[in-house]
């Protein structure tokens, strides 16, 4: 790996801004920080607010959504913030933002002033470097949820990105991670409307009084909120299945989106991947698929329009696929109706549809 050193002062750090998502607030206003200024210069009127508000935004930080975004933020005197983002997209150029900024009240973020260069790598070790522009401006600030977004007032790039802090904790106390709520946790009279992973056989399928009814077994899986995921440390506890698990060690994939916790899934460990974006961590087990869990079974009426789509068989037409469109088709195919492969999805009550995914087999 190749030593670079950055030819602009601070920490460079890498970041990508594609693949961001936009945050759950409204982006407040932004005017420029002061005047045109030549250069990169920094001018703000002198009103040495107290920069209390300003401390939060110190650390390291990486984008939720993208899953690779990171800034560093830097304060020698706790009144001008030191701000160093990076984008590299081949190990042979690196888009470098650097920018100075200070608490504005008005505002209720970090205003910043700064330029933007591209960096190209030598095979001899050296760093050419272009400057784009030195007269930048933009604005930092938190949503209600504690993500921090840029406002990046010049190319407007960078600003669906959302932030979490790598180093944060709960000071205090044990950091605890719990799962985010599920539709449902337990089986009752009315279960919403939705598309759920289930299992159950042909001998299922049952038959009373002119109607059909499907005895299915409900499951579901732990998925986390990702600033809670890159909260853990050693020492965190995260809730899984209904039971702690104290964090021993961490080893990140994120060129894969994957975490693993005390060794992951293979050596009975927890392993978790991100889904929807990076949006949020989910467990995972064996060829990705969810840790499912049963919450428990019931039955429910089968619709009499309901139809079924069956894909599990590589061989079958595309039209052997997608018409069957009476329960008794159930009956005819094998007990191999799992949540890896199965679900069904209600309506008022009722299995409107069942899906049957293919799953390759592994060596």
């Amino acid at each position: 790996m190749k030593k670079i050193k950055s030819l602009i002062l601070g920490l460079t750090v890498v970041v990508c801004f594609y693949g961001c998502r936009a945050g759950k607030s409204e982006q407040p206003e932004v005017s420029s920080v002061s005047e045109e200024t030549p250069g990169n210069a920094l001018v703000f009127e002198d009103t040495r607010v107290s920069s209390e508000e300003g401390k939060k935004y110190l650390g390291t930080w990486k984008d939720v959504y993208g899953g690779h975004a990171r800034m560093t933020i830097t304060s020698d005197d706790g009144e001008l913030f030191q701000i160093e983002i990076n984008w590299s997209e081949n190990p042979e150029k690196n888009t470098h933002w650097f920018f100075t900024g200070k608490w504005d009240e008005e505002l209720g973020g970090i205003s910043y002033r700064g330029g933007k260069s591209e960096q190209y790598f030598l095979d001899n070790g050296e760093i050419e470097e272009e400057i784009i522009y030195s007269d930048g401006a933009g604005l930092l600030w938190f949503d209600e949820d504690n993500l921090m977004h840029w406002a990046n007032d010049v190319e407007l790039q960078g600003n669906d990105c959302a932030f979490i802090n790598v180093n944060a904790q709960k000071s205090g106390e044990q950091f605890v991670v719990e799962p985010l709520p599920a539709i449902f946790t337990e089986l009752s009279a009315t279960i919403p409307d939705g598309i759920y992973p289930v299992s159950f056989t042909a001998d299922d399928l049952i038959e009373r009084d002119g109607k059909y009814e499907l005895w299915v077994i409900f499951f579901n899986y732990d998925y986390y909120d990702v600033s809670d995921v890159y909260a853990l440390t050693n020492g965190s506890v995260i809730r899984v299945r209904g039971e702690e698990t104290v964090v021993e060690n961490l080893e990140w994939w994120e060129s894969e989106g994957r975490v693993d916790i005390n060794g992951g899934y293979e050596q009975n460990g927890i392993s978790l991947l991100a889904e929807d974006n990076g949006y949020f961590y989910r467990t995972y087990v064996e060829n990705d698929f969810p840790d499912y869990y049963s919450i428990g079974v019931t039955s429910i009426p089968v619709a009499r329009e309901f139809t079924m789509e069956d894909r599990s068989d590589m061989l079958m037409s595309t039209e052997e696929q997608f018409n069957s469109t009476l329960p008794e088709c159930i009956i005819e195919k094998k007990d191999d109706w799992t949540p890896f492969n199965t679900t069904i999805e209600l309506r008022s009550g009722e299995i409107v549809q069942i899906i049957r995914e293919w799953i390759p087999k592994m060596d």
